[in-house]
């Protein structure tokens, strides 16, 4: 560790200036969305400034068919975990007594607001806690979000899928709810954690693990679509494990966000060479409309702590500092200020948000 003018901490750093190996690299030359191969550069000679574990320069294209924007050339399946390996832990992060207690708070106040505003039957709740949300108005965008905008299981448990659950924490709550949960998860460590809870939980990738069609009420896939190689294909089988009627629920960063404006290649949204492919809010409804998907529709979240958290590591990322250090300043007030201005004086705050959020339904045959 050592630290650089701003006094941030930094990790030890692996040699980014180095290549990946060509022969882990497959190169596209086409969109993987669309097929389209008319396109233009948006960015150049990104560099994995995150986590630092992913040697090589990357390049970023927008196709001028679907308006998705995708790596090329990027990792090929087989060697792209390597660039995961100083990636999350998959693991909550240790609290203070105080911090627990305040979460604990916090919880029993949500779950207080989700019983009387969807009809669950949470357990740990504060009495007349759904109060609290008649002073914090904007609060029940992010509580919404955080339970993935779920309805009250009908019929007793019905059954949920979650697509790189991590070490399950959402899991846990929707098993609360009342949901009968399962998860799919790639990395193994974290695999392992959510399997500890006691969750069934697949270790691989969505492609191939084997699951019942025609099967699922809700699949949910949070901050995952995007490092699909082939995130048209991951939708359609989706959309088969799905019931008819059932709910596909789906969060990623949007390449329209006010950050990617303001920061440019520097925006924590674009992580290379991770996130393969991006959408906005345009490209994400279009292509679920055409692998099928009836009632699509985004969801405006207001998650302004979610907001903070990307401007801030984009100005990091911006100054040469590691965003993930444990002693780090934040933005400048004015950066932060300058991103709310901006935001609020979208005419559609949706399409300039941070990040997207989009529901969509297998449709009922008639």
């Amino acid at each position: 560790m050592n630290s650089n003018e701003h006094g941030a901490v930094l990790r030890t750093r692996l040699p980014i200036e180095l290549d990946w190996p060509e022969s882990d690299l497959e190169r596209l030359e086409h969109c993987p969305v669309c097929g389209s191969a008319a396109r233009q550069p948006v960015f150049a000679g990104l560099k994995d400034k995150i986590f630092f574990c992913a040697p090589g320069a990357w390049s970023n294209w927008r196709c001028n068919s679907c308006n998705v924007v995708y790596l090329d050339p990027r990792p090929t399946p087989k060697s792209i975990s390597r660039a995961y390996e100083a990636y999350y832990t998959h693991k909550l992060p240790p609290q203070s007594g105080l911090r627990r207690i305040l979460a604990g708070l916090k919880t029993k106040i949500r779950n207080s607001y989700l019983n009387k505003q969807h009809g669950y039957d949470l357990k740990n709740v504060l009495p007349f806690g759904w109060m609290a949300y008649l002073f914090f108005a904007s609060q029940s965008a992010v509580t919404e979000n955080t339970v993935r905008h779920l309805p009250h299981p009908a019929n007793g448990a019905c059954k949920l899928l979650d697509i790189g659950c991590g070490n399950g924490e959402f899991l846990k709550i929707a098993q609360d709810i009342g949901y009968d949960v399962q998860g799919v998860e790639f990395d193994p460590a974290a695999c392992a954690v959510a399997s500890g809870y006691g969750f069934k939980v697949l270790q691989g990738s969505l492609e191939d693990a084997i699951l019942p069609q025609n099967y699922f009420d809700q699949i949910t896939l949070s901050h995952v679509l995007e490092h699909f190689h082939e995130p048209r294909v991951a939708l359609g089988k989706i959309f088969t494990l799905l019931k008819p009627g059932g709910r596909v629920w789906i969060q990623v960063p949007n390449i329209a966000g006010y950050s990617v404006r303001k920061f440019n290649e520097n925006s924590r949204l674009l992580e290379p060479p991770r996130h393969l492919v991006m959408f906005d809010t345009k490209s994400l409804a279009n292509t679920l409309a055409a692998e099928g998907y009836q009632n699509v529709a985004c969801k405006n979240i207001k998650d302004f702590n979610h907001q903070y958290f990307t401007v801030n590591q984009s100005w990091m990322i911006e100054n040469g500092m590691d965003p993930y250090a444990t002693d780090t300043p934040s933005a400048p007030a004015l950066v932060k200020q300058e991103y709310l201005a901006a935001y609020r004086s979208s005419v559609n705050e949706i399409e300039h948000d941070e990040i997207i959020t989009f529901i969509a339904y297998k449709p009922v045959p008639c």
